[in-house]
């Protein structure tokens, strides 16, 4: 290149960095590229090449030697300094008032509106003005980077936030669309068939209906589910997994059910309201499996009857009585080399095994280890076999409905039908084939998940198929396959069909791997195309949707764009101790993004707890629940503070299910009896905030006018803001919080990251119930039972009583014994053996 040229070729160079670094806008790396790579023949590292700047000096170019210097260097220096640029644009910018509908931006939200790098992600908590900053980005690329409004594409999830970004825009011409709505467009320009959607309640109602029709009427399939749900719905846990007493209580409480022999007694022997006097629950998952096998293949057993050979204290686990002489099963924590977990446990297996041996008793012996590798139930079918004794099963429909007559297993046959639900919306919006989702099962190493899986698969298959098939022969679509379709027609589209110079994307936490797909198409058709996301990843809690966390955690990679992190801290709807509470709470997970919260000094927003003493029990007569009680003592409170006043204020009660409603509404089914206090007005009834709420009327007395209050699932209460809320059901358990089934390895095994801390959906789903008020949040729990997250976020949970010193989760109780009084553990049941006198 000659000298001269090369003159203009830098001089050309240098004015258009110069133009791109006006310190008007935020200067992106593609930004750069684009133009440096328009003069990829110049070497950075030569430009300042002596033989060049002397060549000029010979030529008696001694101007254009200088400028050519200075060019070289301005060059050099921009290109390196991009990063430094930009933090002074920012700040530049903080200088400025950012304002939107009269609301004034804050430092974090101009910098989240301003930096337009190829990919911003900005994470911002609960109250933190999401909306506000996603808007102000609209307003900020229209009207101070001139962006035209058919360029710029916002997407979010809800329609609540759709109709409120198209109502406070002010912009027309702008693409706002929830997902579900930008695929049907998609869709629509191909011509492609127009199809119905099926919506979430129907395809709920259609796996239910399904999954009833075929136990109804296939024998084979009844017994799929049964087995499923007497011997595989609790997943084997190794006993070095539960570390203390603590651990052993927690999981008792979560899994152990009452056998299918005592229920079987409460309905045959005894009036469906009056109290079993067997009331025979079982004090180990392992051992309420074996209890329930006997029971169905009508094996007579008396669970820890005493041993009559010896006068001291000893019970073995089952007593079969088929024959005149006793056999003894002991089902036994020993692993497979012989050993134990527990301390001096094996010397009490030798002298029980001496004991039966000296009285020549017989005793069959089964294994913990056998529970984890899967065959616990047909070592025990063997052995019985081998006894000479009749193996007869009882009927598959008796069986199904001795566990729908109790509560327990009723509520499990609930969970399964969610399971069943969640497994086929992450299947489809996870993109998996049926092959693929074999191939998956297959692919376990643990053999006990592996015929576990291979039996829920059994029972969901068929199902699946069904689905399929209706879908096609009435016409109608599901979400997901509108976003796959979507995909596969963007795919497939031409360069300019879908120009977007900017995507911006609402609660971006929730994205699952098609809605992803979809995205990573659309910035695939225009290479000049920047994305702004926006979300939270502490409440990240659709994971049974194929919400897929680990996208925004490595979001550069995932994206395969330069990308820019930025926080939003400020919340401006509640104050301390909630903001403290809910954020050290949530931060508990070492895996969540690290954020310093804070809000207004002013306000005082109160986490108060309540306790309740649960006196239902399912063969009693029907009662008024406790809870119930409760909830209507703390709106007695705050009527007297508020009096007619409080039928201004916003109420929502928030349950982590949606048949906890029952326990304040009443349930004849369940023998819960409604508080009169309480009446429901209209299930259906759309809120002002756009979602479909139960709405609940309260009345401080038969005379006083009527108190507005909305219920939902934690679920459904992301996104709202009220003045007053009440959580209910905060109860460690099976059916309480948190819940054991968010973790199911069915569940996991579709989607592409494991949550490895302990609960840690449920623990970011607690987090958005106590971030909802913005005046006060009640939870309330039973105080023989409260859930490991109360004792996290209260410092004395039962204020001035004593904890258990030995399990730490429960509470030192007086009791009546054989002696007189004692002090015991609330946790008895669940294993914890801790007394003292009285």
């Amino acid at each position: 290149m000659k000298q001269d040229s090369q003159f203009d070729y830098y001089s050309c160079y240098s004015k258009q960095l110069d133009e791109l670094f006006s310190y008007e806008k935020y200067v992106s790396y593609s930004d750069l590229s684009s133009v440096s790579d328009a003069f990829q023949n110049i070497n950075i590292s030569k430009i300042h090449s002596l033989k060049m700047i002397f060549g000029y000096f010979i030529k008696l170019k001694i101007t254009q030697a200088y400028k050519t210097f200075q060019f070289t260097k301005n060059i050099r220096y921009k290109l390196e300094n991009r990063d430094r640029y930009n933090a002074i644009f920012v700040a530049q910018e903080k200088r400025k008032e950012y304002k939107l509908d009269d609301q004034k931006l804050d430092d974090q939200q101009i910098e989240a509106v301003v930096t337009c790098e190829d990919a911003s992600l900005v994470l911002a908590p609960a109250g933190s003005g999401k909306t506000l900053s996603l808007l102000a980005k609209i307003d900020y690329l229209v009207n101070n980077l001139n962006v035209q409004q058919s360029k710029i594409l916002a997407i979010s999830f809800t329609r609540k936030t759709v109709k409120e970004l198209k109502e406070r825009v002010g912009i027309k011409g702008v693409n706002i669309n929830t997902f579900h709505s930008l695929g049907n467009k998609i869709l629509k320009t191909q011509l492609i068939e127009k199809s119905e959607v099926i919506q979430e309640k129907q395809i709920h109602k259609f796996v239910k209906d399904s999954l009833n029709e075929l136990i109804l009427n296939d024998t084979n399939f009844a017994r799929r589910f049964n087995d499923y749900l007497l011997f595989y719905y609790s997943t084997p846990i190794d006993l070095t997994e539960l570390k203390n007493l603590k651990d052993t209580v927690e999981f008792n409480k979560s899994f152990l059910r009452q056998s299918l022999q005592s229920i079987s007694l409460d309905k045959k022997k005894y009036d469906i309201n009056k109290t079993t006097i067997r009331g025979e629950w079982i004090k180990s998952k392992e051992e309420q499996i074996i209890a329930n096998w006997l029971y169905i293949n009508q094996i007579p057993y008396d669970y820890e009857r005493q041993y009559k050979y010896i006068d001291t204290k000893y019970c073995p686990d089952f007593t079969i009585t088929a024959f005149k002489e006793p056999i003894y099963l002991e089902h036994f924590a020993l692993r497979k080399d012989g050993t134990s977990h527990f301390k001096d446990y094996v010397s009490g297996v030798e002298w029980k095994r001496k004991l039966h041996h000296d009285n020549e008793t017989m005793l069959i012996e089964s294994y913990t280890y056998q529970w984890n590798d899967g065959t616990l139930l047909q070592h025990i079918e063997h052995q019985i076999k081998s006894t000479g004794m009749e193996i007869i099963r009882l009927a598959e429909d008796e069986i199904t409905k001795l566990m729908e007559g109790s509560g327990q297993y009723k509520q499990d046959i609930t969970s399964f039908q969610e399971i069943l639900f969640t497994f086929l919306m992450l299947q489809k919006n996870g993109m998996f084939s049926i092959e693929a989702v074999k191939e998956k099962i297959v692919m376990l190493d643990n053999e006990y998940l592996k015929r576990r899986s291979e039996l829920f698969f059994a029972i969901y298959e068929p199902i699946y198929q069904r689905y399929e098939k209706y879908l096609k022969e009435n016409k109608l679509i599901d979400f997901a396959d509108m976003i796959n379709r979507s995909i596969e027609v963007i795919e497939k589209s031409s360069e300019g069909d879908y120009p977007f110079e900017y995507i911006l994307i609402d609660e971006v936490q929730d994205l699952s791997l098609n809605r992803y797909k979809l995205i990573k198409a659309l910035l695939n058709k225009n290479k000049n195309s920047k994305l702004f996301a926006v979300g939270d990843d502490w409440q990240s809690i659709y994971r049974f949707a194929g919400g897929d966390l680990s996208l925004i955690q490595d979001f550069e990679n995932t994206f395969e764009l330069r990308t820019k992190r930025s926080v939003i801290e400020m919340t401006h709807r509640f104050g301390s101790p909630q903001l403290d509470v809910s954020s050290v709470f949530v931060q508990k997970n070492p895996y969540q993004s690290k954020k310093e919260v804070f809000g207004d000094s002013l306000k005082n927003t109160p986490i108060i707890k309540r306790f309740y003493v649960n006196n239902y029990n399912s063969g009693e007569k029907p009662l008024v629940s406790q809870e119930s009680i409760t909830v209507d003592d703390i709106l007695t409170t705050l009527y007297e503070k508020y009096g007619q006043d409080l039928r201004n204020k916003t109420i929502q009660i928030i349950s982590r299910y949606n048949w906890d409603i029952d326990n304040i509404l009443g349930n004849s089914k369940k023998h819960i009896l409604p508080n009169k206090n309480f009446k429901r007005v209209d299930p259906n009834k759309k809120t002002e905030d756009g979602k479909t709420d139960l709405i609940i009327e309260w009345r401080a007395s038969s005379t006083s006018a009527p108190i507005s209050l909305t219920f939902s699932s934690m679920h459904k209460a992301k996104g709202i803001t009220k003045d007053i809320v009440i959580v209910l059901n905060m109860n460690s358990g099976s059916n309480g919080m948190p819940s054991i089934r968010s973790s199911d390895p069915l569940i996991e095994m579709l989607l592409s990251h494991a949550d490895t801390y302990p609960f840690a959906e449920e623990r970011r789903l607690f987090y958005v119930s106590i971030t909802r008020a913005k005046e006060a949040t009640y939870v309330l729990a039973d105080r023989s039972k409260p859930s490991e997250f109360m004792y996290e976020i209260f410092d004395d949970l039962f204020e001035g009583s004593k904890l258990c010193p030995k399990c730490q989760v429960g509470e030192v109780l007086e009791r009546n014994g054989r002696y007189g009084k004692f002090y015991g553990c609330s946790n008895f049941r669940y294993g914890c053996q801790y007394t003292e006198k009285s």
